[in-house]
């Protein structure tokens, strides 16, 4: 089989999403239930019965699941410089879900017993959130590649795991740069959201307009995750000599190269979120610092007026000991 010959100036996440801007947002929209559903967990009281929480869990698993294969095979389409329509990459879902749906099968097995271990020794919610972000790291780390080999290479279950922890090898940190920069962007905003949903004195329009632009920042970033790791992939193929030849160009980056890399749909949409997220935060930094002084004012009125009180009580009950004071 001839090895795929792809050029070094198109495994670049941000020049792909900015090149196809518009097919990649569009495909983002698909990890919006996932975003959703880890903000209103199932201990909340938006899901309270076990058939809601079926229907909701196979709701988000089969939508991302559906991201993931797209938008790997979009960005895979792009880096061999193919156009991108949206009926070849649907028509892409019959070969590439039911590999990726039996790789997700075999890789949640071990975290779903931890999962039931957690439970066994009566975890806290924080501890399970803990629990369940290291093994998310763990994975993303290990197994980051496997989506992508799944859907890619057409193989089934357990395959495409083993070949990811062998690939992945030289990659893992940047692996895991992705996945704790996703994660931690990700639980700010949701973060946020909470914080605003407390918040009595915001309007219930303000309230929705930033809480869903903030859960469709999230399936913005959840979608650069996947373009990332898509092209990581690619990396990785060239770098073990599996198929993969990345040819370097000796000419220069033309005028266009560095227009589309900086200059895009993509750059403008995540600058203006970005600018949103850093004014959100300073927000609320104010507000606590605010509630904070208020509260140290409050206890330091009452110290005040508890020491007075026990003065007087000292007074009015040892009157002889109050004398002796004086006298001394």
């Amino acid at each position: 089989m001839a090895p795929t010959i792809v050029n070094h100036r198109r495994l670049n996440a941000i020049k792909i999403l900015n090149t196809n801007s518009l097919h990649f947002i569009t495909l983002s929209l698909l990890f919006l239930p996932l975003t959703i559903t880890i903000h209103l967990h199932p201990t909340s009281a938006y899901v309270t019965t076990i058939l809601q929480t079926l229907t909701t869990l196979i709701s988000v698993i089969l939508s991302t699941l559906t991201g993931v294969a797209l938008t790997t095979y979009s960005t895979h389409q792009a880096i061999l410089s193919k156009p991108l329509t949206f009926t070849s990459t649907f028509k892409s879902l019959s070969s590439s879900f039911k590999p990726l749906f039996t790789t997700f099968i075999s890789g949640s097995i071990k975290p779903f017993f931890f999962s039931l271990l957690a439970l066994w020794f009566h975890f806290d919610l924080f501890k399970i959130s803990c629990v369940v972000a290291f093994l998310i790291l763990f994975y993303s780390m290990v197994l980051g590649l496997a989506p992508q080999i799944a859907v890619l290479e057409s193989k089934y279950g357990i395959q495409p795991i083993t070949e990811s922890a062998k690939l992945s090898v030289r990659f893992r940190f940047k692996l895991f740069v992705y996945a704790s920069v996703t994660g931690g962007v990700i639980g700010i905003l949701l973060w946020y959201c909470a914080f605003l949903k407390n918040k009595e004195s915001v309007s219930n329009w303000m309230l929705f307009v930033q809480v869903g632009a903030n859960y469709l920042q999230c399936s913005v970033m959840v979608m650069h995750y996947v373009v990332s790791v898509t092209v990581l992939y690619m990396r990785a193929k060239a770098w073990h000599g599996d198929g993969v030849v990345v040819v370097r160009s000796k000419m220069e980056v033309t005028d266009e190269d560095m227009r589309v890399l900086v200059h895009g749909g993509f750059s403008y949409l995540m600058l203006s979120f970005y600018v949103v997220l850093v004014i959100s935060i300073v927000i609320v930094v104010i507000i606590w610092k605010i509630k904070f002084r208020n509260f140290t004012e409050i206890h330091s009125t009452e110290y005040q007026i508890s020491s007075v009180d026990l003065h007087s009580a000292v007074e009015n009950y040892c009157p002889f000991y109050c004398s002796s004071i004086m006298q001394n």
